[in-house]
């Protein structure tokens, strides 16, 4: 619980910048609703100005939000200003892209896998997009397998890669050096959001024409979503970053000042 508390001071000192990557988020998933509902009648005119602007927003948020792990890992609780976020997560975007590359035919894999399996063993006899309205609770069980199977890896080489600053297979090979249930409170805080969609599942649904429920649903499931991944993301870069490693011959320290770049 003490690296917890100490990843909350972290994120409450650096509040802009944590409302920030959570604002832009919320507009994320605004923009994905706006979206759907537009879809049947979309003008192919606006179509394209409205998917160049959501691809270039998920950039800017990838960005910030990477250089906003850097930044923790060099400066601790220091406030960053946007554009030294976005500079420094420059660096890290495409090595991210890559590995979420790697990571989707091996998640979809057992995600697939984990749908056959129940079929095996339950009376489900729907499809699997069928089943996320008619066994919402199954349907997020099928999320979950792949989660624990690959609960190592997609808990430590992001910050693997943003802390020792290195490549997508580099970090694999790192990956070996860290004991993942020496970090009970980072192990303790993934398996409350692999659990999270089950309670989001059970909450009562807004009616079509309840639009402002339907829009504050939006809004607040990103925010804790996205809050959540923040406190994850910073404790594993902070675990990750408490151990003396050798990267490249040279010493990797914990202490941020000696890693400013």
């Amino acid at each position: 619980m003490t690296e917890i508390k100490k990843t909350l001071a972290i994120l409450k000192n650096r509040w802009p910048e944590v409302t920030l990557i959570i604002g832009l988020s919320i507009l994320l998933a605004l923009s994905n609703k706006l979206f759907r509902i537009e879809e049947p009648g979309l003008a192919p005119a606006f179509f394209l100005p409205f998917f160049i602007f959501v691809m270039a927003l998920i950039v800017i948020w990838s960005m910030l939000n990477f250089g906003f792990q850097r930044t923790v890992y060099l400066e601790g609780d220091r406030h960053q200003p946007p554009m030294v976020l976005l500079k420094t997560g420059r660096r890290f975007f495409w090595r991210m892209f890559r590995l979420g590359l790697l990571w989707l035919p091996i998640y979809c894999i057992l995600i697939w896998l984990a749908f056959l399996v129940t079929k095996l063993f339950t009376s489900v006899d729907t499809g699997f997009s069928e089943t996320a309205q008619s066994f919402p609770l199954l349907y997020q069980f099928y999320f979950i397998i792949p989660s624990l199977v690959l609960i190592k890896p997609l808990l430590l080489i992001p910050a693997i890669i943003i802390v020792l600053d290195c490549k997508v297979l580099e970090g694999f090979k790192y990956l070996k050096r860290y004991r993942l249930f020496d970090a009970k409170g980072l192990l303790m805080l993934f398996l409350i959001s692999i659990i999270l969609p089950f309670f989001l599942v059970l909450l009562p649904k807004a009616d079509e024409s309840e639009t402002i429920l339907q829009y504050i649903s939006i809004i607040v499931h990103p925010i804790i979503g996205q809050f959540l991944n923040l406190i994850i993301a910073v404790t594993a870069i902070r675990f990750v970053g408490s151990l003396d490693l050798v990267y490249d011959d040279q010493p990797v320290s914990s202490d941020f000042e000696d890693l400013k770049e």
